[in-house]
């Protein structure tokens, strides 16, 4: 086994744009054959952290010591340092490029055949053999994206490995890849920093635990120094955790079935009109003859892989791409192309939060209020003062996000995605699509924004929720719907499933 070490020591880093002093005094040992993960709620500093000891982001102040090396990180400019990866929550990579010329960002030059030679080599050795090298990154969802970002790492013989929030974006049915491969890694003597907000995921492969709290270190843990209840004291302090619960699927289940709750009740649909309704929606081979309804005051859920189908049917449904059969209805009337989609009242959270759902150049207010902004403007111009007024006003109940005149680029994933759904929910629509709406946020964060799900829901919208997360599906939705091979296979009220036969029908295998 390798032995290797690195030690960060007094860290501190505070934004020039706003004064926010976000890292404060951090130090982290990460050691070789160590699954070190880095815990915390969204928006405390997580990614920063990450991005201070890979040496892609410069700090105030602070050290590494990297074997018998040291770096004065304040005055490091050279980018990533090569003994670490980075594998990002959110892709960097420019999306017209090939997967294989972003690969190579930035090292020695390589030909065409080498360039794949390289890549499809490691990609085949680690059980990534399903990415394509020529694939254009625009093309490729989060989690696929994650994982040729993992195929980067592994190709540069990176001995310390940083993943941001990886398994929230490795779909339902890779947690075994996932799993297996930090295994590996750990048996080869790598040293791994998994910075994450979920629980069960570390207590099942963590070796030592760190929790992060408003830009300081709360403390250090080996994994059998801890409790779970412990962890959660550590990670929110004051704030009374009362549910979902560490894995969310807490309901009563008797006999294998999940049983009807205040969340999961039959509603009664006769002599109702939809909301939202798809005819027969076809788009080349990813969606054959899609046909469902969404109805007043209930959540339809429609799960599976988005290769299977589901990414697709989110661009159809919100008029990013044009269906080539059937027709969308919104009140028993058809409606084609987004901005149709949006005047006739739909609200959107986007799979992709950076690219589709939020303007990381824009101010945190101007995020929250682009769907009204044409109330807030005179004769063209917008007012600063008022719009940072009603942007205040749509904060309460997602939690901590911040000053609203900062830079949402500024802001941790966690918080644009709290950004997002305060502007698309907070608006008391109608109809709504959502997109696995909780994707990157820690557990106390997921019940306020499936609180104000629920809110919606009960004052009378039609909600389609699109989730690869089962386990939300299960929490919330009324109905929910498998997505296989570009077919819907089957919809059923939500206590007429359980987690074993929706895996089997993703799967295609039936119940």
């Amino acid at each position: 086994m390798v032995e290797l070490s690195a030690v960060l020591k007094g860290a501190n880093f505070t934004w020039k744009s706003s004064g926010i002093e976000v890292a404060r005094n951090l130090w982290l040992n990460l050691d070789g054959g160590q699954i070190h993960a880095l815990m915390g709620e969204n928006g405390v500093g997580k990614t920063t952290l990450g991005h201070i000891i890979t040496g892609v982001l410069q700090p105030d102040s602070g050290i590494l010591q990297i074997g018998k090396k040291h770096y004065n990180l304040n005055k490091h400019r050279d980018g990533l340092f090569r003994e670490f990866g980075l594998v990002r929550q959110h892709c960097i990579w420019p999306p017209n490029f090939r997967i294989r010329e972003a690969a190579f960002l930035g090292s020695k030059p390589h030909g065409l055949r080498a360039q794949n030679k390289k890549f499809s080599q490691t990609a085949e050795r680690w059980g990534f053999g399903d990415i394509n090298p020529e694939e254009r990154v625009g093309r490729m969802d989060a989690a696929s994206l994650q994982r040729a970002q993992m195929v980067v790492a592994l190709m540069m013989e990176a001995k310390f490995i940083v993943l941001d929030e990886p398994s929230s974006a490795w779909e339902e049915g890779h947690e075994a890849e996932f799993f297996g491969l930090l295994e590996l890694l750990r048996a080869e003597g790598r040293a791994i920093l998994l910075i994450t907000h979920r629980i069960d995921d570390v207590f099942r492969i963590a070796d030592v635990i760190t929790v992060l709290r408003e830009g300081r270190i709360v403390g250090t843990w080996n994994i059998e120094e801890i409790s779970k209840k412990g962890l959660i004291s550590a990670m929110f302090e004051g704030d009374k955790f009362t549910g979902p619960g560490l894995s969310i699927d807490t309901k009563r289940v008797i006999g294998g079935k999940t049983q009807p709750g205040n969340n999961q009740t039959r509603i009664s649909r006769e002599s109702i009109k939809p909301v939202l309704e798809a005819r027969n929606l076809g788009h080349s081979r990813q969606l054959k003859a899609i046909s469902f309804k969404v109805f007043p005051g209930e959540i339809l859920a429609i799960t599976g892989l988005r290769r299977e189908g589901l990414s697709c049917l989110e661009d159809v449904l919100t008029g990013n791409i044009e269906s080539a059969s059937g027709e969308l209805l919104i009140d028993s009337e058809p409606c084609r192309g987004s901005l149709e989609l949006r005047r006739r009242g739909l609200r959107y959270v986007p799979s992709d939060k950076l690219e589709r759902g939020s303007s990381l150049d824009s101010t945190l207010a101007e995020n929250i209020m682009a769907l009204e902004s044409a109330k807030l403007s005179k004769c063209g111009w917008l007012n600063p003062a008022l719009l940072n007024k009603h942007a205040e006003t749509r904060k309460p109940g997602w939690g901590a996000l911040g000053k609203v005149n900062r830079k949402l680029g500024e802001f941790s994933g966690g918080n644009i995605q709290r950004a997002i759904l305060a502007r698309e929910i907070g608006t008391g629509a109608k109809v709504y699509v959502l997109v696995d709406p909780v994707w990157g946020l820690d557990d106390l964060s997921r019940k306020k924004v499936y609180t104000q799900i629920k809110k919606i829901r009960d004052r009378g919208a039609a909600i389609l929720l699109l989730a690869t997360n089962l386990d939300e599906a299960l929490e919330i939705a009324n109905r929910i719907g498998v997505i296989h091979d570009g077919q819907l296979l089957e919809i059923r009220d939500a206590v007429d499933w359980n987690k074993n036969e929706l895996q089997r029908t993703i799967a295609g295998l039936g119940v």
